[in-house]
């Protein structure tokens, strides 16, 4: 009994155990507005570091110097910016969700 146990523990990969051990429990959740509301000052923080536009403005400057790259390279920093602005509007998507949800709480 203990191999079958063992065997089938050994056939998840890491990851899937990794994230069960990982997970949050509903019995261990507690309620901490100021955790959270800390959380969303430095999500907030984060953004805008990201979106400080000093460094476009830096990187726009250097895109336009006669031989700055490689076609390569460039086609390496355009499959970034597309990443990026990807992440971003996926991120807000997620910004929609979450409010819907605490709204959608907050109403019953």
């Amino acid at each position: 009994m203990l191999t079958l146990l063992m065997s089938a523990f050994q056939s998840q990969p890491p990851y899937a155990r990794r994230a069960e051990a990982d997970s949050p429990k509903l019995e261990d959740a507690r309620v901490d507005p100021k955790q959270i509301e800390s959380r969303c000052q430095e999500l907030t923080h984060a953004l805008k570091g990201v979106a400080d536009n000093k460094e476009f403005d830096e990187l726009r400057t250097i895109i336009h110097k006669p031989g700055w790259t490689t076609p390569a390279e460039a086609l390496l920093v355009q499959g970034i910016l597309e990443s990026m602005l990807a992440q971003a509007k996926h991120m807000a998507g997620l910004k929609h969700t979450l409010l819907a949800g605490a709204r959608a709480v907050a109403t019953k």
